[in-house]
């Protein structure tokens, strides 16, 4: 019989012997910034759970401080060690990466001629959402091997606590501010925010 997990008591899903390393993220998207933000699980009427927004956090860095012009990892550099290909490159580039805080900004152009313009909206298209989390997995992904050089593959986990702001719409840049929070040998948690 399975249960649910409850990451607010500090339950975590069992490591598997499918994902060698696994990563887990806390992402909110939006308009301005993709935000953390503590969430409070609460039961309403009937028994169903709701959520209660908290205060939204301020950004890890502060993008003003840096040159954005700047790449510290090419899209070459970041996927020799990952392994997306094709459509699924999603990460255009590092601007920032500080080793000690283990925190990096990472760069997605969201191009016109993206394979999932002409169905995710027509006449509307809309980055989706999943899309945002999977860029930032893949920089979480990232950030870990240059934390924790390993060749293993690393599998998507899950995720917690996502909250879309608003919308990114193309032809726009994005940016993945990404704090990692835990690295072990089978999972790296990280933090993160976009602009």
């Amino acid at each position: 019989m399975r249960r649910s997990l409850n990451p607010d008591k500090g339950d975590r899903a069992p490591e598997s012997d499918v994902f060698v390393r696994g990563v887990f993220l806390k992402l909110e998207a939006g308009k301005d910034f993709l935000k953390a933000q503590r969430i409070k699980h609460s039961r309403g009427p009937g028994g169903s759970r709701f959520m209660e927004r908290g205060m939204a956090a301020k950004p890890f860095i502060d993008l003003s401080t840096l040159d954005l012009t700047k790449i510290q990892f090419t899209r070459e550099q970041v996927y020799a060690h990952l392994p997306h290909r094709y459509e699924f490159m999603q990460v255009d580039g590092i601007v920032h990466y500080d080793r000690e805080k283990r925190m990096g900004v990472g760069l997605k152009i969201v191009r016109e001629d993206e394979f999932w313009v002409k169905g995710h909206i027509p006449d509307r298209p809309l980055f989706p959402g999943v899309l945002m989390i999977e860029t930032a997995a893949q920089m979480a992904a990232f950030l870990s091997h240059q934390d924790t050089p390993d060749e293993r593959f690393m599998g998507f986990g899950g995720v917690d606590h996502v909250r879309f702001r608003g919308t990114v719409v193309p032809p726009s840049t994005m940016y993945f501010l990404l704090k990692v929070v835990e690295i072990k040998p089978r999972r790296t948690i990280a933090d993160a925010q976009g602009i």
